[in-house]
This record gives structure tokens, sequence and C-alpha cells, in this order.
């Protein structure tokens, strides 16, 4: 039996930043059609933990963890600045920064918990989020500097 030249065509959008692509090729094909579904579920899984629901007045709220640019301990509240306003609730920092992933956000004082993707610079003793300059705590300097990789710079800043 003679095998037939099958040719493929894919049209995909101009923009394909958000869209998952899975090529299967012949020969294995259960094992590959079982790894692919395997991984679009384990990222959809880490998607959905990628969202809070945030209590405000009377209706839970769901954000994207990356709007969220940091939390502010405001006495036995804290206010949550996200892209979208800001939040207050009646939780300690330290319960908040647990239930948050820790490749994303980072104490970088007593009073905040910095979302590390949008800290677009440090300046002395601040990272600048959102235009906002928020102080980086003594004892929690080390642990922000260790975040970063510094390029141009002959001596890591201390």
């Amino acid at each position: 039996m003679e095998k037939e030249n099958q040719e493929l065509v894919i049209i995909l959008p101009e923009n394909m930043e958000n869209i998952p692509v899975r090529i299967i090729r012949n020969g294995h094909k259960e094992e590959l059609i079982i790894k692919c579904i395997d991984q679009s579920s384990e990222e959809n899984r880490e998607d959905n933990h990628l969202h809070v629901a945030i209590y405000n007045h009377e209706h839970y709220d769901h954000l994207s963890m990356k709007d969220i640019f940091w939390v502010e301990a405001t006495g036995s509240y804290c206010k949550i600045h996200t892209k979208n306003g800001k939040y207050m609730i009646s939780f300690p920092l330290g319960h908040i920064q647990k239930s948050l992933p820790e490749h994303i956000f980072l104490r970088i004082h007593r009073s905040f918990l910095v979302n590390i993707n949008h800290i677009k610079q440090i300046s002395g003793n601040c990272v600048v989020v959102n235009g906002s300059y928020l102080k980086i705590g003594k004892e929690y300097r080390k642990k922000v500097l260790d975040r970063f990789i510094f390029l141009g710079v002959r001596n890591k800043p201390q």
C-alpha cells in the first residue's frame, strides 16, 4: 500500500500571544495527545489559581492577581491597590501574604506586599510601582535585591 503525501495547512491569527498551540505528529499520536491534554489541563489549573475573590460590600469581586499592584497594611485592615481601584479588607498583611504565591508577591516592608511584576524601578530605598514610591524596609532589602538580576553594574547594590 502506497502512503499518500498529506499537506497540513494551518491558518493562525496575527496576534498569537495568548493562544495555546500544540503540534501533534504522526507516530506516537496517542501518547502525544495525552501529553498535550495533560499539559493543557495543568496550565488551566495554574491559571485558575491566579485569581482571587475579594469581598466588597456584600459581594465578591473576582480579580486576576496580575491586576494587583500591591497590598498595604493600614492598622488592622489591608488596602489592596489594583488596576481598577482600591479594596479595604479586614485581614492582617501576614495572612494575605500566606494566601498569595510567593513567586509573584514579595514582602518589601512590614507594611507592603508587592506584585513583583509591577516593580518598574528600584530607586534608593524604594521600589516604584504604578508611579508610587514604596519604601523598602531594612530587614527586607536583601531579599528584595536578591529577586533581581542587575545588568550594567559592577557590584550589586547592597
